[in-house]
This record gives structure tokens, C-alpha cells and sequence, in this order.
């Protein structure tokens, strides 16, 4: 089994290359669909409730370049937050917290990147 933030790192990796694939953004919510800023229009739901002017509006708001600036946040958590040896740091592990290993932060971003620890495989 591979360490945690190496895990971290492919499931960053992973979420990165789908949001590249898609066309960039950023994205707005319009009737039946999201546009983006070259104006192609891509339709979300087939009828006009309120719930698919929700939806709608979420997605636009999760553009492609939204994902990746969150990603490229992320990343800099991790690169910050990182398991040191032990003899380096006696009684705690995290580089920069200095709190267990894996500390709160590491484990937030888990939750988020791999919510299944057991499979170990990212989203």
C-alpha cells in the first residue's frame, strides 16, 4: 500500500486531468444549460423546475478553472503537511502542524479526494 499522500497525489492527479479534459471555463447558468465564456451552450436538464435551475447554477459554479485553482490548493496544503521521521521530530509526525501523521488537515483532504480509504483508489 502506498503512503497517503501519495495516494493524495494521484487522486489530485486524477480530478486535475478530468477537469483539463472538459471544456474550460469558467461557466454560466443558463435556461436548459450552462454556456461558456465563447458562448457554446451545453444543455443540463430537460425541463425548466426548479431544482434543474439549481442544478444548473451548481455546475457552472464548479467550471473547469474553479476545480483546478481548487486542486492547486489543495496540493499546497499537502505539500506543507508531509510525515517526517520520527527522529527528526520526537513525538509528532506532520512537517507542518506538528500533530500526528496523518494529521486533520491531510485527513480533510482525504475525505474529499478518496472517501473510501479501505479501496484506496481515487474518485
Amino acid at each position: 500500500m502506498t503512503d497517503l499522500a501519495d495516494r493524495l497525489r494521484a487522486a489530485l492527479d486524477h480530478a486535475e486531468a478530468v477537469a483539463r479534459a472538459a471544456t474550460a471555463g469558467p461557466w454560466h447558468a443558463l435556461d436548459g444549460g450552462v454556456v461558456d465564456d465563447d458562448h457554446e451552450q451545453w444543455p443540463v436538464a430537460d425541463t425548466d423546475s426548479k431544482r434543474n435551475r439549481e442544478d444548473r447554477v451548481f455546475i457552472a459554479a464548479n467550471h473547469p478553472v474553479h476545480v483546478m485553482r481548487a486542486i492547486a490548493a489543495h496540493r499546497e496544503v499537502l505539500r506543507h503537511h508531509f510525515k517526517t521521521p520520527a527522529e527528526h521530530h520526537p513525538g509528532y509526525d506532520c512537517a507542518w502542524c506538528r500533530y500526528h501523521w496523518p494529521c486533520f488537515d491531510v485527513e480533510n483532504l482525504a475525505s474529499i479526494y478518496l472517501p473510501d480509504l479501505d479501496q484506496g483508489e481515487p474518485r
